[in-house]
């Protein structure tokens, strides 16, 4: 049963993570991801009950009945089965849960971002340098 508790909420997380990197493409528009950290960070007081309320029934919700619907999926297949396969299962979900988070941030652009605030940028060298020949 534990198992089936832990692959479930494996599952959870991953399928939260899609449904939320939707759910912000959605609601903000094709935004990049200073933009998302930003809105973020800033204090959640200001912040229309709209949006909270968008993001707990087209994000939340139909994460949470998903992964009930998969715990009893799992719950049923571990009933009627003789093999105990706790382990690969937890691997298994935990592998899928990765693959869903990281198709998630690559679909907002967090791996973009990365490599841009990793990167040094050399449009300010570029016009720094034609600034110096100018004078």
């Amino acid at each position: 049963m534990f198992s089936i508790v832990v692959e479930s909420i494996l599952l959870f997380v991953g399928i939260t993570a899609c449904f939320s990197a939707n759910w912000a493409i959605n609601v903000f528009g094709n935004i990049d991801m200073k933009s998302i950290i930003f809105t973020l960070s800033t204090p959640i007081e200001s912040t229309s009950s709209e949006i909270l309320n968008s993001f707990l029934l087209k994000s939340l919700l139909p994460s949470v009945l998903i992964s009930i619907i998969v715990f009893f999926i799992l719950l049923f297949i571990k009933k009627h089965t003789r093999k105990n396969r706790s382990i690969i299962n937890i691997i298994v979900c935990s592998l899928l849960s990765i693959c869903l988070i990281a198709a998630s941030l690559n679909h907002v652009g967090f791996f973009q971002y990365l490599d841009d605030i990793n990167n040094e940028s050399t449009f300010f060298h570029a016009m720094f340098n034609q600034m110096t020949d100018i004078a």
